[in-house]
């Protein structure tokens, strides 16, 4: 044992071990090392450039996904600030149009009275019917906001709404006007007296938002908008409507609340002229946005719907009314009017009986059944009927007509209304209906719808 351990701890050679011509690692073992160290290096820049597009791709999705949600979020938010508004403007609209009714009616006979004409308290009056007008127009801005209203569509030459709103809005001002318009643009389909109001309260923004440089930029073009829902429009035909200044621009912290009810950064202002357009927009199914840098100018752009029902140019004359299922007899033509407002009933019924009218007022429908029966009853049937939409606790128009239609289906019906956004007014044929005359009217107004259906002399 002792020999063994004394010949291993003794000297020892690598040759006795077979090591001598073998180094530790070989100059190809080495290269192959460093061919698959740099492989998969450059596999891990590869992913690692791979990974930071779809990191970048994915942001960028990410974000045009939050600008998408955002902008959504702001047309529900400003949606959510209509409500009010539209609970507001709903709920006045009817008692302030028609005290306007009572005071342009008034004026108007007190103007044509012998005793007044060429008096100073003539031009008085004529002042105050100017007033009344102005108070007309802004009730039917504000009417914009009402709740259930709905536009009275129709194929429309949108080209020539925008030149001719522009051009008129900009006539004595020193600001030109630029057309841009994507040939073969789609009509759309739309009510021509709303988009007049769109337009023209987007071209005065801009007026105010002064000093300007150069003109004012309209861009017309057709828009597509597929169903893949990557769009804040629902899917269709859109006419696009840029409009452009070269004013000041807007602050990046207002910009997102220009269309808010009341919102307004200028003194005297009443801030409904872009919550106007929103709304009037949102009501057609379109879209209004808007973009803006200070000092360069700002830009709003609808997305109006667009039909390819194509356009009439000559607005035709209203169809003949069918003549009266009763005989009427002989002496004055017989009108039913209905309204539950004592001051317009009485307005009515003067400018009615001074055009040479037998008139029976009653204040909800129960009554003018009651009334319509007698009358057929009697042999004395009335000739037309005018009646209001809305009765306060009552029988409303739109019912009243139905009833009387069971015992009459062919006398003509004359619906009446302070809400003319209400969907009746807007479709009143649709109701059974043969005309309609929106609240504040003045007497020319009803005495031309009147003699429609029953030609007799003007009530002056």
């Amino acid at each position: 044992m002792l020999v063994l351990l004394g010949g291993l701890a003794g000297p020892a050679h690598a040759a006795d071990f077979g090591l001598a011509s073998q180094p530790l690692l070989s100059l190809q073992t080495v290269l192959i090392v460093l061919g698959a160290f740099a492989v998969f290096v450059l596999l891990v820049v590869a992913w690692s450039h791979s990974l930071r597009r779809q990191v970048r791709r994915k942001t960028e999705q990410m974000l045009e996904r939050l600008e998408l949600q955002a902008r959504r979020q702001t047309g529900v938010q400003n949606a959510a600030r209509l409500e009010s508004l539209e609970a507001l403007a709903g709920g006045i609209a009817h008692d302030y149009n028609n005290l306007l009714t009572i005071i342009m009616g008034n004026v108007a006979l007190m103007k044509d009275s012998p005793q007044l004409r060429g008096s100073d308290a003539a031009h008085g009056l004529a002042e105050i019917e100017r007033s009344v007008e102005r108070a007309r127009d802004l009730t039917r801005q504000l009417l914009t906001f009402a709740t259930g209203g709905e536009p009275s569509r129709a194929p429309m030459d949108v080209e020539e709404m925008v030149r001719t709103v522009v051009e008129k809005t900009l006539r004595g001002t020193k600001l030109g006007v630029e057309f841009t318009v994507e040939p073969g643009l789609w009509a759309g389909d739309g009510d021509r007296d709303q988009l007049v109001q769109v337009v023209q309260n987007i071209v005065n923004n801009s007026l105010q938002a002064g000093p300007h440089h150069g003109n004012l930029r309209v861009a017309l073009a057709n828009h597509a908008v597929e169903s893949d829902g990557t769009e804040t429009q629902k899917p269709g035909r859109y006419v696009r409507v840029a409009i452009s200044d070269s004013g000041t621009g807007i602050a990046p912290d207002v910009l997102p609340k220009i269309f808010d009810p009341y919102f307004t950064t200028r003194r005297g202002s009443r801030g409904l002229g872009l919550a106007t357009v929103y709304s009037i927009v949102n009501r057609h199914g379109g879209w209004v946005d808007a973009a803006s840098t200070l000092g360069l100018g700002t830009t709003v752009t609808l997305w109006l719907p667009a039909t390819m029902v194509a356009i009439t140019k000559e607005t035709p004359e209203p169809s003949s009314v069918p003549a009266p299922a009763t005989s009427v007899t002989p002496g004055k033509p017989r009108v039913l009017l209905m309204d539950d407002e004592e001051g317009v009933r009485t307005i009515a019924s003067t400018v009615l009986l001074r055009m040479g009218l037998d008139v029976t007022a009653v204040a909800d429908g129960e009554s003018a059944l009651v009334e319509f029966e007698k009358a057929r009853n009697s042999n004395r049937p009335y000739a037309l009927l005018i009646v209001d939409l809305t009765i306060q606790g009552g029988m409303g128009g739109r019912e009243t007509v139905e009833a009387i239609r069971k015992l009459d289906p062919l006398v003509p019906a004359i619906v009446s209304s302070g809400y003319s956004s209400d969907p009746v007014m807007a479709n009143y044929q649709s109701y059974g209906f043969q005309a309609m005359v929106a609240k504040p009217f003045g007497v020319s107004a009803l005495a031309e719808v009147v003699r429609r259906f029953i030609p007799l002399e003007d009530p002056s």
